[in-house]
């Protein structure tokens, strides 16, 4: 008896990872800035500040790091917090064709992923801020060819004759090597944060990628079947700020609050519902999603669905 053969998914899911603490602290990544500053405060949803220094987070460092991390848990070691990858193998899962130009940049992005330190708040089991622990993502990180591909990289070279860390990159094969702190490796193992949509973000930049990210991150209210799930939050300065919409009316931010949740709607098919809503004087954001066989479901009819699936709701 021969087992029958088994059709590819024709819609393959992509996913990607992000600890919990970096989800809360979202408004520290500078999506599609034109310039990256070195350091970075923004508030949480928590009402906590948490800040960035040493290197500036920019969409590939963060695009890089949930994919990572990702790949961490699935093939990493869990002994040593080890994780080997080829840099053409990373830039294709981040939907980039790689070439030299671009395993450079990555390798420049690995380095800002080394160096960056991050202000992280904890909490107690209660929900409480007990405190504000300072924090780096790698212990070590090395990039490397073998000699033979090497030899054929032109730039320059130290007195040992060895190549810069970038210019390594050149090298067709290059790898990278990085070993993933403690906290953020056990972090990643037991699963605490969430499992993000690939294919989402990497079409999302900007505002509505950082509220993305964010909604991703909330406590929803699941229902009883199982197969929706949902959350109101009240629009304050405090969530303003968390999401970088820093308008001096309220009302600004409330539109551009809606023009972000639109390109969400437009990208990420598990949201029904993404609305503002005014409820005697106070603003909130309705969210209403698909959850379980349902939302994949939805996700992997996206590419064929996607001139004819129904929007979601936007109050006007």
């Amino acid at each position: 008896m021969t087992d029958s053969a088994v059709s590819p998914d024709p819609y393959p899911l992509r996913r990607s990872f992000l600890e919990q603490g970096l989800g809360s602290a979202v408004g520290l990544v500078q999506f599609n800035a034109q310039e990256l500053v070195d350091k970075v405060s923004a508030s949480t949803l928590a009402g906590a500040v948490v800040s960035s220094a040493n290197a500036p987070i920019g969409t590939l460092e963060f695009d890089a790091l949930t994919v990572m991390a990702l790949d961490f848990a699935e093939d990493g070691d869990d002994t040593t917090y080890e994780l080997r990858f080829q840099l053409g193998a990373l830039l294709r899962k981040l939907g980039i064709t790689p070439g030299g130009y671009q395993r450079r940049d990555l390798v420049i992005a690995l380095k800002r992923l080394y160096d960056v330190s991050l202000e992280l708040p904890e909490f107690d089991e209660d929900g409480n801020e007990i405190g504000v622990r300072q924090r780096r993502l790698f212990s070590e990180l090395a990039v490397y060819a073998d000699s033979r591909t090497l030899q054929e990289v032109d730039g320059p070279r130290d007195k040992a004759g060895n190549l810069s860390f970038v210019k390594i990159a050149d090298a067709e094969g290059a790898h990278a090597q990085v070993t993933l702190t403690p906290w953020f490796a056990e972090a990643v193992l037991d699963r605490r944060g969430r499992t993000l949509d690939l294919e989402t973000q990497r079409a999302l930049d900007g505002a509505a990628k950082r509220i993305w990210v964010t909604l991703g991150m909330l406590p929803y209210v699941q229902a009883a079947d199982g197969q929706s799930e949902s959350y109101t939050i009240a629009l304050d300065d405090k969530v303003y700020e968390a999401l970088k919409l820093r308008a001096k009316r309220p009302t600004d931010n409330r539109k551009a609050l809606r023009a972000a949740l639109e390109r969400i709607l437009e990208r990420d098919p598990s949201y029904t519902r993404l609305e503002v809503v005014k409820s005697r004087n106070t603003w909130s954001l309705v969210v209403e999603r698909l959850a379980g066989d349902a939302k994949q479901a939805a996700l992997r009819s996206r590419e064929a669905d996607r001139d004819t699936r129904p929007k979601g709701r936007i109050a006007a």
